[in-house]
């Protein structure tokens, strides 16, 4: 009782912090900011943990969210830890969801949909419509940020109706403008401005000019995607002054980045600097690494019209430093999730284990109450029919009612026998069963955790080399940049590429393997000539292929078209992979012959090479993941083991079939048949 008078003053600052803070972000006064700080400074030290604490610390998260990202999140985890402690689902909510939009904010993505899922389930279970509208919103913007354009207006379009039916006006105009992000995203500008022009009449209403600020720079982007330059820079320029009025840090580096553009575009070099260097100093204040690699190429190309090369350079080179970086944060996040993935599928196996075991304790322990009890039965039937023999004995005789009664009862003793050995044959079975399915289970385990092993494997052991080659190449240029000729610097910048080509199929293969097991591989089957794709990849090969004094013959001479229905970008990929295989695996001086044929249900492409063939023991394993067989490319190439296995769930996927024929010595011949379009 003796804090319930503080409960007034959080929630008037609860409430200002509406005012000012919104889904897709608003910055907050700093006054806000020291309020919250003082009430938390007291709670701390009169150790006080209620729900009123909680929605404290969640306002302060949300104030801290464009001027200090990181204490952001230490304020919202600080929150979910004490609403689970105390049992306050809804204040835990409200974490989860700040949580989520601070992880959106700085672009750990996985990490964003998961908190914010837990939100939408958590508010689902209380009935909460305010929250579960507002994670939805968070969702959608998130998905609209990843390109997932369809599942962002999903997720929104749910949201709209629920922020309407509680008659929720801000977070209506929060929703709009997002959907409106969704439609200019996919160009549909003019029903983006609606929607834009609709959600800042609503704030105009309420009075939040801060939400103006960000409303005025997706105007100023669709005017901008339409061409319509003059319109762009007045909304950017009202955005900059808005953010800059109430210390939306971020929106202001946007708008700052948008005007640099603007004014590079119409030949205003040192003004674009100006703004564009504003921008950078933002960025870099407050860590957001992707933003502050984009504005450093603006910055690149400003010295670089002004002819500083030097300064150009400089900015350059940071872009460059800065995309490797967010590239290692990538793999380790990818890294990280697969661990997560397994180990979660490690727990579950264990609790299934645990649970199996405990079934088949409570079995035996059944099994021994039924046996005991038979025992028991038949100790007393015993004890029956002795007691009637000699009654038996005693008496003579007795009546044939009397005896047919007895033979009865010995008859319903011996059923019951019967019947409790059938429970415990049944019971056996189970536990036999229940055996098989533990053993079946573990076996799993083992090889999730194997799979595991070699994944993680690749990633750390293919790609290292790669890395360690581009630093020690980049390093020489470094050194001995001054001495070096062009041919030099050229020579080097051509190994550099080479070995960036190289991990990029390492990494494209380690993804696609990975969307596959996911189950989330999406293809889109249209009817399509496949003569001309497949020349296109023999023109790519030809060059490589001369390298090796290696000819492409092919019969495509026809002018005869082979229409096939199939996902166009995915057979790319598999005739791609299977014409690379072949001249990669060619001996110097062979030939590689590539056909086409088609029969009344399928069109079949047959790429034929003159290696050393496969054996049928490793013919067995050809289209396995990570398969690593006895032959080695010819020409020093480099190989994951995983393309044929993406080949074959690819062309699966898409109803048609994959073979090797090969002999030991007589080279191999790979086989793809795609369904023949009848439509056409």
């Amino acid at each position: 009782m003796k804090n319930l008078w503080r409960l007034p003053i959080v929630m008037f600052i609860v409430a200002a912090l509406m005012l000012f803070g919104a889904v897709d972000g608003i910055g907050q006064p700093s006054r806000t900011i020291d309020s919250l700080q003082n009430i938390v400074r007291n709670a701390e030290r009169s150790n006080r943990a209620d729900t009123s604490f909680v929605r404290t610390l969640n306002a302060l998260a949300r104030a801290y969210r464009f001027t200090n990202p990181d204490k952001a999140t230490e304020y919202a985890q600080k929150a979910q830890v004490l609403a689970q402690t105390i049992a306050d689902t809804i204040g835990e909510t409200f974490a989860l969801r700040n949580i989520g939009i601070f992880f959106m904010d700085k672009g750990f993505t996985e990490k964003a949909v998961e908190h914010l899922l837990r939100a939408v389930r958590l508010s689902e279970y209380i009935g909460d419509s305010s929250g579960i509208a507002k994670s939805l919103n968070a969702l959608g913007l998130i998905n609209q940020q990843k390109s997932q354009y369809a599942l962002a207006g999903t997720y929104l379009r749910k949201a709209l109706p629920i922020a309407v039916a509680i008659r929720d006006k801000e977070l209506v105009s929060y929703i709009r403008n997002n959907l409106g992000l969704v439609l200019w995203k996919t160009q549909n500008y003019d029903s983006a401005l609606v929607e834009f022009q609709y959600a800042l009449s609503i704030q105009f209403a309420l009075g939040d000019s801060a939400f103006a600020s960000r409303a005025y720079h997706n105007i100023g982007l669709v005017s901008l995607d339409k061409r319509d330059t003059a319109l762009a820079e007045e909304y950017f320029l009202r955005s900059a002054n808005l953010s800059s009025a109430i210390g939306d840090q971020p929106g202001l580096m946007k708008a700052y980045y948008y005007l640099a553009l603007l004014h590079l575009a119409h030949h205003r070099p040192s003004d674009a600097r100006a703004l564009a260097t504003k921008a950078y100093q933002v960025a870099t204040a407050l860590g957001y690494r992707s933003e502050e690699r984009y504005i450093a190429i603006l910055l690149a190309e400003c010295y670089a019209v002004e002819n500083d090369y030097r300064t150009a350079y400089k900015f350059s080179s940071q872009a460059a430093l800065l995309s490797d970086t967010l590239y290692n944060t990538e793999s380790a996040k990818r890294i990280a999730s697969l661990q997560a993935m397994y180990d979660t599928e490690r727990k579950d196996f264990d609790i299934q284990r645990l649970e199996q075991a405990r079934i088949i304790q409570n079995m035996e322990q059944s099994r021994a109450t039924i046996i005991r009890n038979i025992l028991i039965a038949g100790l007393v039937l015993l004890s029956i029919i002795l007691g009637w023999g000699i009654h038996q004995y005693n008496l003579k005789q007795r009546s044939g009612n009397a005896l047919e009664q007895k033979n009865t009862e010995l008859l319903n003793a011996n059923n019951e026998i019967l019947r409790q050995q059938g429970i415990l044959e049944h019971q056996a079975r189970e536990i036999e069963l229940s055996n098989a399915e533990l053993t079946e289970s573990n076996a799993l385990l083992q090889h999730l955790h194997n799979e595991k092993n070699e994944f993680l494997g690749i990633a750390a052991h293919d790609l290292k080399n790669p890395l360690a080659h581009i630093i020690l190449t980049t390093g020489t240029i470094t050194r001995y940049f001054e001495r070096m000729t062009d041919n030099d610097v050229q020579e080097q910048i051509s190994t550099i590429n080479a070995v960036a080509v190289r991990m990029t199929e390492i990494i494209s293969n380690l993804l696609d393997v990975n969307v596959i097991e996911r189950g989330a591989l999406t293809l889109h089957p249209v009817h399509f000539d496949i003569v001309p794709n497949l020349r296109t990849i023999v023109e790519e090969y030809t060059s490589r292929a001369k390298e090796k004094d290696i000819t492409l013959h092919t019969d495509m001479t026809t002018t005869t078209p082979f229409f096939v229905f199939a996902d166009e970008s995915a057979t790319k990929q598999v005739l791609d992979n299977i014409i690379s295989n072949a001249v990669k695996y060619s001996p110097l001086g062979k030939k590689v012959f590539i056909r086409v044929k088609a029969d009344t249900e399928w069109i079949r492409v047959e790429v034929q090479d003159e290696g050393a063939g496969i054996s049928a023991e490793e013919m067995t394993k050809l289209f396995g993941k990570f398969a690593r067989l006895s032959a080695r490319p010819t020409g020093g190439e480099y190989s994951t083991g995983l393309g044929l296995s993406i080949v074959k769930k690819m062309v699966e996927a898409m109803q048609g079939r994959v073979w090797c024929e090969s002999e030991v010595g007589k080279g191999a011949t790979f086989i793809v048949e795609l369904p023949l379009s009848v439509s056409l």
